[in-house]
């Protein structure tokens, strides 16, 4: 419910997506993973869905302030890649 509650604090109008751990050798990181861009930029969305999940979870916060995990980044998917993920 936290990624949810983030998202609508967020401003999010995507009605499908998956936030995934991505694993970096910098900083593992949420990949915020569309099939359409969102309208107001993918990027900005990114940024507040990353402020709205550390205001709703200190661990996220405070991986986010000490460099252990990265900010939240875009990631636009194919076409019908989640119903194909579904279906298989």
């Amino acid at each position: 419910p936290q990624v949810s509650q983030a998202m609508e604090a967020a401003g999010g109008t995507l009605s499908g997506y998956v936030l995934a751990p991505v694993w970096d050798d910098a900083a593992p990181f949420y990949g915020l993973f569309v099939e359409e861009p969102e309208a107001g930029g993918l990027d900005a969305l990114a940024a507040k869905l990353d402020a709205a999940l550390g205001e709703r979870n200190v661990e996220y916060a405070s991986k986010r302030q000490s460099g252990r995990l990265g900010p939240v980044r875009g990631r636009v998917v194919p076409a019908g890649f989640f119903a194909r993920f579904d279906r298989d």
